[in-house]
């Protein structure tokens, strides 16, 4: 996904994006979910999430 390759380019943490991910979801409700599994596997091809461990960082 474009948009997460930005936030991790900009320096954004997986966690942060996660968090985002997460307040996505109350306010949107449902349908952001289906989304939020498209930014984990993002952070997986990118390296930034593996396992629930993250690679890189600040």
């Amino acid at each position: 996904m474009h948009h997460v390759k930005r936030a991790l380019d900009k320096g954004a943490t997986a966690d942060e994006i996660l968090e985002a991910c997460s307040v996505a979801f109350m306010m949107g409700g449902g349908p952001s979910i289906a989304y939020t599994s498209y930014v984990v596997k993002a952070l997986k091809d990118f390296g930034a999430l593996d396992g629930g461990e993250q690679k890189g960082g600040c």
